[in-house]
């Protein structure tokens, strides 16, 4: 499970790279990029408070775009940057259903190392790919 930024692939927006061995650990890398594109030291987010999600998508990468959004949503809403995931991703009856929540605390400025806004997830180069030998995904987020 890990995330890289691409510098190259966009010029005004951010975009990274994310993967793991199955896809709640793409799912959690993809997640952890989006909130360490708006602090710095996500490392220091405590783990105080969660919240759930609970989405179902036929195409994974809709499942993963979504998932993202609300991440965004959380932020917008309550104010809140998420540490850490606890996901669980199942297809049933032709779609993925992801439960689980996240967990993490309201920005602090005093705290946190606020760097940029993540306004949303774009459609541009988004991309999931994989299977049994692991998962991958390319995302832009307009900032």
């Amino acid at each position: 499970m890990s995330y890289r930024f691409i510098e190259e692939l966009t010029l005004a927006d951010v975009a990274f790279e994310a993967d793991g061995s199955t896809l709640e650990e793409l799912f959690a890398s993809a997640g952890l990029a989006l909130n360490a594109t708006q602090v710095g030291n996500i490392g220091e987010i405590q783990h105080k408070e969660s919240r759930p999600f609970d989405l179902t998508f036929k195409a994974v990468d809709m499942l993963l775009f979504n998932f993202l959004q609300d991440i965004i949503y959380w932020k917008d809403v309550d104010q809140i940057l998420f540490g850490s995931f606890d996901l669980t991703i199942q297809k049933e009856e032709g779609a993925y259903h992801l439960t689980g929540a996240g967990r993490g605390e309201r920005i602090d400025p005093a705290r946190h190392h606020l760097l940029v806004d993540v306004k949303a997830v774009t459609m541009h180069k988004f991309e999931v790919t994989g299977g049994l030998n692991g998962w991958k995904a390319t995302v832009v987020l307009d900032i």
